[in-house]
C-alpha cells in the first residue's frame, strides 16, 4: 500500500510581485506578507496495482487560527500527513501552497520542507516544464469533461474576509478532489489536441517509477540491454470531515 495525501491552501492574498497569477518559482520570501487560511487535505492509499482505495479515505480541513496545542503551529497536522506521506499530490503546490505554507515549518526544519517537496507530484508545474504551457486547472478540467471548479483563487480571498467559511472550506476541498480526479485519469488532453503523457501527471505512472530498481540487474559481463525505442507520441486542532 501507498499512503497519497492531496491538498491545496487558500491565502489572504496574493504574494508579492505575482501579476496575473502567472509568478515563476515564487520563492518563500514573496509569500512573507500572505498567510494560508485553509487548507484541506485527502489521504488514500494507492494498493499494489496502483488503484486508489477512495472508499476508505479521509478529508481534512484545516484553519489558520485553530488549534488546541499551545505553542503548536495550526498546520502541523498538516505538516504531520506530509511526513507519513509517500506521495504528496498538489495542483501548483511547488510554487503557490508550499510557499505559502513554509512560513509554518521551524526555522530548523528546512531539511522536512524539502524533504515534503521532493516527494510531491505537481501536475500543473510537470506539464509546464515540459511542454512550456500554462495550464489552468479549470482549462484542464474542461477540455477533459471533468466537473469544473466551483470558485478561484481571488473568490476565496473574499471568503476569507468575509468569513463565509463554510463556502470557503467546501471551496478548497472541492479543488482538492479535482486535483484528485486529475491525478487518477489515465488519459488527459490539452489545448490544440494535444495528449499529455500520463507519467507527467498520473499516480500510477509516478507510483511505478518509484518502485522502479535503481541499479542494473543484469551481469556486468552480459552485454548491455538493447536501447529502448519510444513512439512518437486528535489532539491537534483539526477537522476530520468525513470518509469520501
Amino acid at each position: 500500500m501507498t499512503l497519497v495525501v492531496a491538498f491545496d491552501c487558500e491565502s489572504d492574498g496574493l504574494p508579492e510581485g505575482q501579476r496575473s497569477g502567472r509568478t515563476v518559482h515564487p520563492t518563500p520570501s514573496q509569500f512573507h506578507w500572505v498567510q494560508c487560511t485553509c487548507a484541506c487535505a485527502v489521504s488514500f492509499q494507492l494498493d499494489a496495482h496502483g488503484n486508489a482505495l477512495l472508499d476508505a479515505a479521509q478529508k481534512w480541513t484545516f484553519w489558520r487560527d485553530r488549534t488546541s496545542v499551545r505553542g503548536q503551529g495550526p498546520f502541523e497536522p498538516l505538516l504531520r500527513l506530509f511526513d507519513s506521506a509517500e506521495i504528496i499530490v498538489a495542483y501548483n503546490g511547488l510554487d503557490f501552497d508550499f510557499p505559502l505554507l513554509h512560513k509554518y515549518y521551524s526555522k530548523a526544519s528546512g531539511e522536512r520542507y524539502l524533504s515534503h517537496r521532493v516527494k510531491c507530484l505537481d501536475p500543473f508545474h510537470r506539464i509546464r516544464a515540459h511542454t512550456g504551457e500554462w495550464v489552468r486547472m479549470e482549462t484542464l478540467l474542461r477540455l477533459n469533461g471533468m466537473p469544473s471548479k466551483t470558485g478561484n483563487g481571488a473568490n476565496a480571498i473574499e471568503l476569507w474576509h468575509a468569513n463565509k467559511r463554510d463556502e470557503l472550506a467546501d471551496y478548497c476541498m472541492s479543488d482538492v478532489e479535482r486535483t484528485v480526479d486529475v491525478a487518477l485519469r489515465p488519459q488527459l488532453f490539452g489545448e490544440f489536441g494535444s495528449v499529455y503523457a500520463a507519467h507527467l501527471y498520473g499516480l500510477r505512472a509516478w507510483r511505478a517509477a518509484s518502485d522502479a530498481p535503481t541499479h542494473p540487474t543484469h551481469s556486468p559481463s552480459a552485454p548491455p540491454p538493447s536501447p529502448t525505442r519510444f513512439a512518437e507520441t486528535g489532539e491537534d486542532e483539526y477537522v476530520l470531515v468525513h470518509a469520501c
